[in-house]
C-alpha cells in the first residue's frame, strides 16, 4: 500500500465543512431556557369541571372494590345483556 499526501484535499474539505457548521451554530440566537405557557379560559373551565368528577369516580371505584372484597357485589346478567344489545343497535344506526 502506497501512502501519499492525496488525503490532504479531503482533510481540508472536511475542516472547511466543520468550520461552516460551527459558524452557523455560533450565529444562531441562543434559546431561552425558560418557557412560558398560558392556559385558555376554556381549558381552565374544563379542568375545573373534570377535577370534581374524579372524586366521584374514585368513590364509586372504592365502593365497588369493597363490595367485591366483601362478596356483596352483584352482577345483573339481564342488565349487561340489555346494554350490549342497545350498544349493538346503536352501532348499526
Amino acid at each position: 500500500m502506497k501512502i501519499n499526501h492525496q488525503y490532504q484535499a479531503y482533510l481540508d474539505a472536511s475542516q472547511h465543512l466543520n468550520a461552516k457548521v460551527s459558524s452557523k451554530q455560533a450565529n444562531k440566537p441562543s434559546k431561552d431556557s425558560s418557557v412560558q405557557i398560558e392556559i385558555s379560559e376554556a381549558s381552565r373551565k374544563l379542568l375545573a369541571a373534570n377535577s370534581g368528577s374524579t372524586d366521584v369516580q374514585s368513590a364509586k371505584v372504592l365502593a365497588i372494590k369493597n363490595a367485591i372484597k366483601n362478596g356483596t357485589y352483584q352482577v345483573s346478567p339481564e342488565r349487561i345483556a340489555d346494554s350490549m344489545i342497545a350498544q349493538m343497535n346503536q352501532e348499526k344506526e
